[in-house]
């Protein structure tokens, strides 16, 4: 069954995500962007609050020369880390991606995601399916596919359900987990559980208004529930929270 993976920014909205029952908790601030990191005061309070309670993930922002030098400092606790690749469609992104890697696998037991945009046309990163023949030929084990921009509409916006289905059936043959994100709504349900991705990923569904707000077990809660069940969302009120 499809699992799901809350986007939080602190201790507080870890707690709400736990309470409504969420698989992963994923870890950023959502005022610097689809990726936006977190300082490292609050990653370490999450990580000893969560305890192992639940699977960790972590924003790393996106890819800069930089973070392939820190190889995303501060990993433990985390079983993701997580980078975009907004401004690399015309830069050596793979050979960037590999030492990153290489680096994160030396100094922690974190695993790299490499976030795809499916809106690569804004982000000016590499299209979604060339991200993909890269993570399936270098044997990466996640693949994940977002938004960049989060006032353009949403995933279904950019790529249509029988192109992500397409490309969930190559993750499931090359043995890859995969996850959707990019402002997804209750309305969404249907689709997204006859695509049965390993994970799919919330934020501003979750919050009481916009991605920015604060999550709210309630609502966490539904779409842990729907997930679950032949019947989707009969409460008209929840359908409009959160978009």
């Amino acid at each position: 069954m499809t699992q799901l993976l809350v986007s939080v920014r602190d201790v507080t909205e870890m707690e709400e995500a736990l309470a409504g029952g969420a698989d992963l908790i994923d870890l950023k601030e959502p005022q610097y962007g689809p990726l936006g990191p977190v300082d490292r005061s609050t990653a370490i309070k999450v990580v000893r609050r969560v305890a192992g309670r639940k699977p960790l993930s972590r924003a790393c922002g996106e890819l800069t020369d930089e973070l392939v030098k820190s190889a995303c400092e501060d990993a433990a606790g985390f079983q993701f880390l997580k980078v975009g690749l907004a401004g690399w469609n015309n830069r050596d992104w793979k050979s960037a991606l590999r030492v990153l890697r290489r680096n994160i696998s030396f100094s922690s037991h974190s695993e790299l995601v490499v976030v795809a945009y499916a809106d690569h046309q804004l982000a000016d990163s590499p299209p979604p399916e060339a991200v993909l023949d890269f993570a399936v030929r270098e044997g990466w084990k996640t693949w994940m596919i977002d938004t960049w921009s989060k006032e353009m509409g949403n995933l279904f916006t950019w790529q249509d359900a029988d192109t992500l289905g397409r490309w969930g059936e190559r993750c499931c043959r090359a043995g890859m987990a995969w996850a959707l994100a990019g402002s997804l709504k209750f309305v969404d349900g249907p689709t997204l559980r006859d695509l049965a991705p390993t994970w799919i990923a919330v934020r501003g569904s979750v919050c009481d208004g916009d991605r920015t707000g604060t999550v709210n077990r309630r609502l966490v809660s539904a779409w842990k529930s729907f997930l679950g069940t032949s019947r989707w969302c009969e409460d008209p009120s929840i359908l409009v929270t959160g978009v």
